[in-house]
């Protein structure tokens, strides 16, 4: 017969064998999952996102474009075309939407062929973001033609977080609403799933341009259009308009909060493209009448200001066309369509070969 041991209650309490079993191991993976969520709250803050800005809403997709599209552009110049003048238009998606290269190419005077690196979005910081590998190569454009809107200066904040994540007070108050989207604030690991993501595309991002693992496409391709319809429904307009008040583009507030951020990363795309000798072109982009009646006056007299302030008797020309195309040719609130992109493309190419600002 075996010997039985009696067991002292110091190695009962440490013994793993009352951790068998699937609720024990649930429960252990919680702890740690809570633990991780509050040291990671308490360490960035409820919304770290605010800190990388201009990768936060871009489609990666047009990063990888924008960086192959610098590849082909650097494997065109070391085969002996390093003195041939290109225009580089930059821009968003109503860049993409509103500008056929073809017709610029034709008309513009520059006799030179025509890229174009947009993505999507609706910031100064996230157009800026765009161009980075364009500024890390040794690419010089003849000219550059910065396709913004006055609104992007409020930015692309959706949700900021609430002044204050203790849900004690608004409790104490009967405000259950408010107390409840404070303790969603505290759910870092759900709230932040996006920013986290951006932050590992961001790395891999780097990585690849720093590897140079890009690939040689044509440069000269035209940017494929987004696939909005010719006229957008009624209710997708109300949709895209309850969209852009989230986004504070109409609210006064939200530009005073965010412009000075925004108006720097323009001026300093500016500034690094003027550094290696491009010859700078600011276009306000075509809007709606809708659009512009609910734009509030400030914004864009500010970007016009700053400008001034920024580049002083040096300041870049500017083309306003946002009252330049009827309505009907628009696809929704900012984006052209087919007949749009035709006669604004017209139209550009009219003012670069001019060279005045309209």
């Amino acid at each position: 017969m075996g010997e039985h041991r009696a067991t002292s209650p110091i190695a009962r309490a440490v013994s793993m064998a009352r951790f068998q079993g699937v609720f024990p191991v649930v429960l252990a993976l919680g702890v740690c999952l809570l633990a991780i969520n509050l040291s990671l709250l308490w360490l960035t803050g409820p919304a770290p996102r605010y800190f990388v800005l201009p990768q936060v809403y871009l489609d990666w997709q047009y990063f990888n474009a924008a960086a192959d599209t610098v590849a082909g552009l650097v494997t065109a110049y070391g085969h002996g075309a390093a003195n041939k003048p290109f225009l580089l238009y930059a821009g968003l998606s109503t860049a993409v939407e509103g500008i056929d290269p073809r017709i610029l190419q034709a008309n513009d005077g520059c006799d030179a062929p025509v890229v174009g690196i947009c993505g999507t979005g609706g910031s100064m910081q996230e157009m800026l973001a765009l161009q980075a590998a364009f500024l890390r190569s040794n690419l010089r454009a003849s000219v550059a033609v910065l396709c913004i809107h006055p609104a992007w200066l409020a930015g692309m904040f959706s949700e900021p977080p609430p002044d204050s994540l203790n849900p004690i007070d608004p409790l104490r108050q009967g405000d259950w609403r408010e107390a409840a989207n404070r303790m969603r604030w505290w759910i870092w690991l759900v709230q932040n799933r996006f920013y986290a993501n951006q932050v590992a595309f961001k790395f891999l991002y780097n990585m690849r341009l720093n590897l140079g693992t890009v690939a040689h496409v044509d440069p000269w391709r035209e940017p494929q259009p987004l696939g909005f319809a010719a006229h957008q429904t009624l209710a997708q307009l109300q949709a895209q308009m309850a969209y852009l008040v989230r986004l504070g583009w109409f609210n006064a507030a939200r530009y005073a909060h965010e412009q000075d951020t925004q108006a720097a990363a323009l001026n300093q795309l500016i500034s690094q493209l003027r550094s290696r000798g491009v010859r700078v072109l600011v276009v306000l982009m075509p809007e709606t009448s809708i659009f512009r009646a609910n734009e509030p006056a400030g914004p864009k007299q500010f970007l016009l200001d700053d400008l001034g302030r920024a580049f002083q008797s040096s300041d870049p020309p500017v083309f306003d066309f946002q009252n330049a195309i009827p309505d009907d040719l628009f696809s929704d609130l900012i984006h052209m369509n087919a007949g749009g992109r035709t006669e604004f493309s017209h139209k550009l190419a009219q003012a670069i070969k001019n060279r005045k600002p309209q």
